[in-house]
């Protein structure tokens, strides 16, 4: 007994220890976070009685108040915290200094404008300005001070932390328009907004900073800065700026991109993760001029280590040199995906942009290890769509922004121009004359090997042609204006190619097999759009064997019971004479047979026996399985019917297969327009990017056409989305009948109308060679 109790307390001794070397590692270390959407158990603060988290939207409001609700003193605020990992101030990057470089001009140099085109732009800018009035005034009868209305309903919602995400989204629009009187109710309303508090855990801090950072900036400057009389609008781009630095008090000062704002969380270390490519290098511009307008050099250090970072990941190289992948590991722990897989468990490898408790004592910064791809199993991914767009498109525009003094933003840019290029760039097959080219997205392995490539069509990747129109003039790169035409006329197609006139959310078109314009190929069209076309003639073949097969059966089995019929009426005809079967069991065997015949096809035996034949089910769909009901599940199932092997059961049949010719017609019939291969997402959710390539391209090229096209786009989307108060997303453009989803975000105020308005204003109406726009199109002064 004294042994054994010895061996336990050895045992004992040895896990204590363990334990203890575990506590007081100081080594770079990630405690697992919890998959997306799951939070991570955490001491909680003792919360006030009145305080509870509530992520369902609010009632929305009937009056026109301009008022918002005092601020509740019972709730839980964000304060400033004390920095766990401070810079001293001789490590703060400061603003670039010194001459700016001689900028090339890059809007087009209109001549004067003839009376008859001038008429017919000023009517079509009226009608763009009569739909930004009403859609502002429904947001703000029905949903003011929230952050989105529902414009079927006449509802409101809160998605972006209860901020107002339209009012402040939407403010530089309202000025650009002439919408002075709005603007001055919506930007006092501004003063009320309260920073410090949200019923949202957490902030997300892209969102919320090209939204309501560069909405309160823009406003500022559109307005006239320090002179115009709303210098109020910059105090509240400062105050929300101080709450979102928070995120960037980590050990390599990487930003956390969803920033636990409570006390309770922010007074203890913590320390980044991984990030979406986008999400992390979309900063750069809004904490730029925001240091521009403050002289606070702090908020430029902070999306410049950024920069540093990606600059770094690129000399070391990426699996395709100048692009880098849709996520990275920020964390600085770890050089390689491979100690990086070791160190994070499955669910820490599933979260993107997460954020981790430190274990490191409070200290000054450390620089870490570096970036390195952040995606599971070595496989990465490389596009221009949602999770990487806008951070491309910020490369040429922070340099812009930044008057050419920093020229690695060049570097960054046209190293992924080249990428693109030579990866990315594609020529779909498309009916028509239409010379037009798309970016691709790849797949690689660890091995940099290509696993998987899409031929996609996605609406968020419009952008690029305004990217590349703006860039070829800023970098005298004449090559890609000409690129930026054919992408932007992609688009354009797109959007011409559907019943509604709108583009989908996403789909995948049929390339082309080289660079060069290429026919329109039905044969290989319908191919694409049956990937099963190969098997489609062997399958209808097989059914219609099986078929024959019954049927013979059928036959058979008609014919035995005609003469099972025939000795019945025998036995009949032997009973009224007084005779009987040798065994007696002429009345027997007659139901006997009838139990056999339901056992085999499977049929009940009060079945109506009227007809000999089954009948077939029309071939008008694909074979599908269904699975049982649960009320299907509780009866007892019959015994699987005797059947000798390969036999067919008479009751056991499916529909026809549809033929190659007949599974592309049904996908015609759905909708899916010539060249598209799928359409995975068929919403259209008043997106900008299309209109945004567009005014980038007529601005820069002068080209009327543009114009022309966007005014077609324009009233597509006007006959699709328009409800009673404003305009709703759609759920299927592929047809005229859809359904309006009350959906209505910040950004279709904010960048949609905005642009429609710009393309139809005079060249001085924000200028590119006097602004420069972030990617939810606030303009910043330059």
């Amino acid at each position: 007994m004294a042994r054994r109790r010895h061996r336990v307390f050895i045992v004992l001794a040895v896990a204590i220890v363990l334990l203890l070397y575990h506590l007081l590692a100081t080594s770079c270390h990630v405690q697992q976070p919890s998959p997306v959407g799951v939070k991570r158990p955490q001491p909680q603060a003792k919360l006030p009685a009145s305080y509870q988290l509530d992520d369902t939207p609010v009632a929305a409001a009937e009056g026109q108040t301009t008022s918002h609700p005092s601020p509740d003193p019972t709730k839980l605020r964000w304060t400033k915290p004390k920095q766990h990992f401070p810079l001293a101030k001789e490590n703060i990057i400061t603003l670039p200094t010194g001459i700016a470089k001689s900028i090339p001009r890059i809007q087009h140099v209109f001549p004067p404008e003839a009376e008859g085109p001038r008429q017919k732009r000023l009517k079509r800018q009226a009608m763009v300005k009569e739909e930004i009035q009403r859609s502002w005034a429904g947001y703000r009868k029905h949903a003011w001070m929230h952050d989105e209305l529902l414009p079927v309903s006449n509802g409101s919602r809160d998605p972006f932390c209860g901020w107002a995400a339209t009012l402040v989204d939407s403010l530089d629009t309202l000025w650009i328009a002439g919408l002075r009187d709005e603007f001055d109710e919506a930007a006092k309303a501004v003063q009320t907004i309260d920073f410090t508090f949200t019923h949202s855990r957490n902030i997300p801090v892209f969102e919320t900073t090209i939204r309501y950072l560069g909405g309160l900036i823009a406003a500022y400057d559109v307005s006239g800065g320090a002179s115009g009389g709303y210098s109020f609008l910059l105090d509240k781009a400062t105050e929300l700026a101080e709450v979102l630095m928070g995120i960037f008090d980590t050990p390599n000062r990487m930003p956390v991109l969803y920033y636990a704002w409570m006390p309770e969380n922010t007074s203890q270390p913590h320390q980044a993760t991984r990030a979406g490519m986008a999400e992390l290098a979309t900063l750069s511009m809004e904490f730029t001029r925001l240091a521009q307008l403050t002289s606070q050099h702090k908020y430029y250090d902070a999306i410049d280590r950024i920069t540093n970072g990606l600059i770094e990941l690129q000399k070391t190289g990426t699996k395709l040199p100048g692009l880098f992948p849709e996520n990275l590991d920020i964390s600085g722990c770890n050089r390689t995906p491979t100690m990086q897989r070791d160190a994070m468990s499955k669910a820490a490898k599933d979260r993107v942009g997460s954020e981790v408790p430190s274990q490191r004592s409070p200290r000054g910064h450390d620089e870490g290890e570096g970036f390195v791809p952040g995606d599971d199993l070595g496989a990465e991914s490389y596009h221009m769509g949602g999770g990487q767009d806008s951070a491309y498109e910020y490369f040429g525009k922070e340099y812009l922004l930044l008057g050419g003094r920093e020229t690695k933003y060049q570097k960054l840019y046209e190293d992924a121009i080249e990428s693109i290029n030579k990866h990315l760039l594609f020529r779909p097959m498309v009916q028509g004359d239409w010379d037009i080219v798309f970016p691709a997205k790849v797949t690689l392995n660890s091995s940099g090997a290509s696993i998987r490539v899409e031929y996609e069509v996605t609406h968020l990747t419009c952008f690029i042609g305004g990217m590349y129109a703006l860039g070829g003039k800023l970098f005298g790169r004449e090559r890609d204006v000409e690129y930026a035409k054919r992408l932007t006329d992609g688009c354009v197609w797109a959007y011409q190619s559907t019943a509604t006139g709108l583009m989908p959310e996403k789909g995948l078109v049929v390339p082309c097999p080289t660079a060069e314009q290429c026919s329109f190929d039905e044969v290989l069209w319908w191919q694409q759009l049956d990937p099963i076309y190969h098997r489609r003639g062997e399958e209808v073949l097989a059914w219609e064997a099986r078929e024959a097969e019954r049927e013979r059966l059928n036959e058979q089995e008609d014919s035995s019971q005609m003469s099972q019929t025939g000795n019945d009426n025998l036995a009949s005809s032997r009973k009224l004479l007084g005779e009987a079967d040798d065994d007696g069991s002429a009345q027997h065997q007659s139901r006997s047979s009838g139990k056999k015949r339901a056992a085999i096809s499977g049929e009940p035996e009060n079945v109506d026996r009227s007809s000999n034949r089954l009948s077939k089910r029309k071939p008008s769909s694909e074979p599908s399985i269904k699975s049982p009901t649960p009320k299907e599940e509780h009866h007892s199932r019959p015994k699987a019917p005797n059947i000798p092997p390969n036999q067919p059961n008479r009751s056991r049949y499916t529909s026809k297969p549809l033929t190659h010719k007949e599974f592309v017609q049904r996908e015609i019939q759905r909708g899916i327009p010539p060249g598209y291969s799928s359409v995975s997402n068929t919403k259209y959710i008043l997106r900008p990017e299309a209109i945004e390539s567009v005014w980038y391209m007529y601005r820069i090229t002068g080209d009327s056409s543009w114009m022309e096209k966007g005014w077609a786009m324009f009233e597509a989307t006007m006959e699709a989305t328009r409800t009673a108060r404003a305009n709703s997303a759609v759920d299927n453009v592929l047809r005229k009948e859809h359904v309006r989803l009350d959906e209505m975000e910040s950004f279709w105020l904010a960048e949609t109308l905005k642009y429609y308005y710009l393309l139809f204003s005079g060249p001085d109406v924000i200028s590119l060679d006097e602004w420069v726009l972030n990617t939810e199109a606030h303009p910043f002064k330059l």
